[in-house]
């Protein structure tokens, strides 16, 4: 008689046991997906660490790189000369200050996302009753926002999203201009002309940094703000509109730039 080969004896002994406890092995499967979503979480943070220390890096060799030319422009002056901006001697022992970290320069900044709201830009059919795209007395075009009468439940808003991968564990700087007629007045800080960002965390949470545009009657202005983006981030959207007020808000030259 020919013997049970060792994977078949396995299988043939338990899976009966399998069988016979189901609530045991559901326990067992749930066990295994928190494990998996505790090492999902940490590597999330391990992520965003690693790249807030690429962050510092970057800050300390442009601060070396400033005080290497302040030192190159004080030794190439003859001894006895004043140092640059300062009414001090020249001594062999003069020591330079560290300067504050200096923010990158404009153009070094990586735009990441921009938008004129030109011809090759679309109103959703869901946002047309209110949103359109008017060409301005310059000639230029922008996105307009005409909500006369709020109906107490719509919040008229354009929703942009965009590719996360780009920015996931950046700083990240978002610009646009706006102008805004007749927007009334806010009832809370955080309603008013609306310019900011839905960020859905790789756990499900939604966070919603903006900046402050309020109420009222104003002319073209540049509205900012600087938010960072966690590593795992399920999708990312920048909402341009109004929120819990009436009025008219147009946005212009809308622009997304890697802070650091």
């Amino acid at each position: 008689m020919k013997s049970i080969p060792p994977l078949f004896a396995f299988l043939l002994f338990t899976l009966p046991l399998f069988a016979a406890d189901p609530a045991g092995q559901v326990e067992e499967n749930r066990r295994i997906e928190q494990e998996i979503r505790n090492l999902e979480a940490r590597w999330t943070e391990q992520a965003n660490a690693n790249k807030q220390r690429e962050r510092e890096n970057r800050n300390l060799e442009r601060v070396i790189a400033q005080q290497q030319a302040v030192i190159a422009e004080i030794g190439a002056q003859p001894k006895g000369a004043a140092a640059p901006g300062s009414s001090a001697v020249w001594s062999e022992h003069a020591a330079v200050p560290a300067p504050a970290v200096p923010p990158a320069p404009a153009d070094e900044r990586k735009t990441v996302y921009r938008q004129k709201f030109d011809n090759s830009f679309r109103v959703a059919d869901s946002c047309a009753k209110f949103a359109s795209i008017r060409q301005q007395e310059d000639g230029e075009p922008a996105l307009a926002i005409d909500w006369p009468a709020g109906d107490g439940k719509t919040n008229p808003c354009v929703l942009l999203w965009l590719k996360s991968d780009g920015i996931a564990g950046e700083k990240v700087r978002f610009t646009v201009l706006v102008r805004a007629e007749n927007i009334s007045k806010p009832s809370a800080g955080h309603l008013g002309g609306k310019f900011g960002l839905m960020v859905t965390g790789g756990n499900g949470k939604v966070d919603w940094p903006a900046a402050t545009i309020g109420g009222g009657s104003f002319g073209w202005k540049p509205v900012s703000f600087t938010t960072d983006i966690p590593y795992g981030v399920r999708s990312v959207a920048i909402l341009l509109g109004l929120q819990g007020v009436t009025g008219k808000i147009q946005f212009r030259d809308l622009k997304a730039e890697l802070a650091e």
